[in-house]
């Protein structure tokens, strides 16, 4: 803040600015993760802001076109990713911490803040 607003001199910067880190899709503030729509029949369009969404939208997309009848009906849907799961948390812990640090950001900024099934 100091560096934009002067009269904030006691401020301190703890790493580059995180300009867009809470960008959504158009105006609509409720879309702080992600959304997908279908402009016509076999055709999705969507805008993802966080990569942990990615298999949100999927479902989306999955449920629509088993609507359109183009696949048959999933009746079972797993929020889990085998990838996903075969990362160990302290692998996920090491690289993010590694980003972070690489990218001038406080190694705090890539510690996991809910817990993982």
């Amino acid at each position: 803040m100091g560096k934009f607003v002067p009269t904030v001199k006691f401020s301190t910067g703890g790493g580059p600015p995180l300009f867009g880190a809470q960008q959504i899709p158009g105006k609509d503030e409720t879309l702080r993760v992600g959304e997908v729509s279908f402009p016509s029949s076999s055709y999705a369009r969507s805008e993802i802001v966080k990569a942990s969404s990615a298999l949100t939208v999927a479902n989306q997309i999955i449920d629509k076109i088993q609507e359109e009848g183009i696949v048959p009906f999933i009746p079972a849907k797993t929020k889990l990713n085998p990838l996903l799961a075969s990362i160990s948390k302290p692998e996920i812990d090491k690289m993010a911490a590694h980003l972070a640090l690489s990218r001038s950001y406080p190694e705090a900024l890539s510690r996991l803040v809910i817990e993982r099934d």
